[in-house]
């Protein structure tokens, strides 16, 4: 009866064991090459992401100074070891051009993650969005 039992627990603690592993790919980080401002290709938003895990991303609409307006959301981030941006925007604001104040953005709390490679020697960083829908949206930015 000992060595049954015996085995009955040696089995059920290998099964314990392998099933409480899982992949390294989900764990979570901060990529520390993604520390700081980093601009556009087409100049019209700007994401910047600092070392304690908070995040800011600045971007324009509009086709003149008349219908331009400017978006600010913060947030948090993270990186995966399979190089995903794990984005929570909790705040957005948005200003009219020509106005000083800011409005809150309603229903601004997201969550996204998003591809991203760092190429370049660390001045090029290019996010491709791949939403659940089959659409991609790829944006490409330089560090300042």
């Amino acid at each position: 009866m000992k060595k049954y039992l015996f085995l009955m627990l040696a089995v059920l603690s290998m099964a314990v064991t392998f099933t409480a592993c899982s992949s390294d790919d989900e764990s979570t980080g901060r990529d520390a090459r993604l520390v700081g401002a980093w601009m556009a290709s087409d100049g019209g938003d700007e994401v910047t992401f600092n070392a304690d895990g908070t995040v800011t991303h600045m971007e324009k609409y509009g086709s003149s100074i008349y219908t331009l307006t400017i978006y600010k959301w913060e947030g948090e981030w993270a990186t995966t070891n399979d190089s995903k941006l794990k984005l929570h925007w909790t705040k957005g604001q948005s200003v009219k051009f020509g106005q000083s104040n800011w409005k809150d953005v309603e229903d601004a709390e997201e969550r996204s993650t998003i591809n991203y490679t760092i190429s370049n020697n660390g001045k090029t960083l290019t996010l491709n969005n791949v939403e659940e829908e089959g659409y991609s949206n790829t944006n490409i930015y330089t560090k300042e």
